[in-house]
């Protein structure tokens, strides 16, 4: 309001001449003056408006291991590690199942790490392939097929997952960093099933 403040208490001598020079006082000043005040007030407005953070995008919270077979899957694909990273267990997550170590899950569980297992799956799936489906192999560990662009199932191992309510979370990777077999879960197979629309994610 500073500006404004300061236009008010130009002499009003002053105040027509500039006013006349920008053309917005006319033939009465106290409405040019109404014009400018409603100029600064939207450029305020528009300060505070593109000043603003944009708002925060929900976490992604998957209900079936298939929902999040599927975005493992679409995120491997964009190479999205804020996306792939967001699907693990957080820090109250982690606490709630990991108890004391949770703080020592989540130091080894770091970005490197997390990195290199999204390297690995993508390097794992062909370009152009689609998802088929996922299954628990074990009590707490996903595996996921999908179809590549020959047709060729491959199954391969997502990570050890754990349950927060109605929530599923990844909890390990499959490939950690330092793994001696980049590939050592994926098998493949020859498969004369059609791709249908819900397989592919799009």
């Amino acid at each position: 309001m500073a500006p404004l403040f300061i236009i008010f208490q130009l002499p009003s001598a002053r105040a027509e001449s500039h006013g006349a020079a920008l053309g917005l006082l006319g033939d009465d000043p106290v409405v040019g003056w109404l014009i400018i005040a409603l100029l600064l007030c939207f450029w305020l407005l528009l300060r505070v408006h593109h000043s603003a953070p944009p708002p925060k995008r929900a976490r992604r919270a998957p209900i079936s291991h298939d929902e999040l077979a599927r975005l493992v899957f679409r995120l491997v694909r964009e190479c999205d590690i804020d996306g792939y990273k967001e699907l693990f267990l957080a820090g109250g997550e982690a606490s709630r199942v990991m108890g004391p170590g949770a703080e020592a899950y989540l130091d080894s569980r770091n970005i490197k790490v997390l990195e290199e297992s999204l390297v690995t799956l993508a390097a794992i799936i062909p370009e152009g392939s689609h998802f088929v489906d996922s299954a628990i192999s074990r009590p707490d560990k996903l595996r996921m097929r999908v179809r590549g662009p020959d047709n060729e199932i491959i199954t391969l191992d997502i990570g050890t997952v754990a349950r927060i309510g109605a929530l599923w979370r990844l909890k390990t990777p499959a490939y950690p960093a330092g793994s001696r077999h980049p590939y050592p879960r994926s098998t493949r197979q020859e498969s004369n099933h059609p791709v249908r629309d819900d397989e592919n994610p799009g």
